[in-house]
């Protein structure tokens, strides 16, 4: 990029979600490219805008998903998030480099497109580098359906430490309920299918 800022492309159909994004982004110092969530322009947006990332509904996927395949092999260097809006089949979460739940505030976001632009840029750390293997364990043991009182008795911790290690949880991921929680540890690969 010449100016050495990242550029992001917003395509959302709501303008009031939309303009919402657009001022966070513009306050990290991204450039924004607004795009008013039609498929059928999104290309042509694409071609002129160059962005670093996308950020678009995982609806795109469910209904386009050839399309979605297209345009991440036409725009290699593009990272993709995806706003999270009902369920996507995990077969299609792979479309997205990052998935975006409702349950997460502006900090994920932001947290989110620093790692991205930090783990392209050479860094070795991993997408979960921010749990630390505790928080990791506990988190495996909540998606599992464990109660807090039986992640204590598993681990031998007192329950005061199972719910501080889930407020660190909290707080890192910015993800609030447990279906938010599951899907960020199968999207990482924290926890398999198999292992429900």
């Amino acid at each position: 990029m010449i100016t050495g800022k990242r550029m992001v492309m917003v395509s959302e159909p709501s303008p009031f979600l939309a303009e919402g994004v657009r001022c966070y982004l513009e306050q990290w110092g991204y450039r924004v490219v607004m795009h008013d969530g039609n498929p059928d322009t999104l290309e042509e947006m694409l071609m002129k805008a160059r962005p670093d990332f996308l950020i678009l509904t995982s609806s795109f996927a469910l209904y386009r998903a050839p399309e979605l395949r297209r345009i991440r092999k036409d725009h290699p260097g593009m990272l993709v998030f995806g706003w999270v809006q009902g369920t996507l089949p995990v077969t299609l979460q792979g479309l997205f480099d990052e998935l975006l739940y409702p349950e997460a505030d502006a900090r994920f976001l932001k947290e989110a497109l620093g790692k991205k632009i930090h783990d392209e840029e050479g860094s070795e750390t991993s997408d979960d580098a921010s749990l630390s293997e505790r928080e990791i364990h506990v988190l495996f043991l909540l998606v599992k359906g464990m109660s807090n009182k039986e992640i204590a008795d598993a681990l031998s911790l007192s329950i005061h430490t199972v719910n501080s290690h889930r407020r660190n949880i909290t707080e890192k991921t910015g993800i609030r309920s447990l279906s938010g929680l599951t899907i960020f540890a199968l999207t990482r690969k924290l926890v398999n299918l198999e292992d429900f």
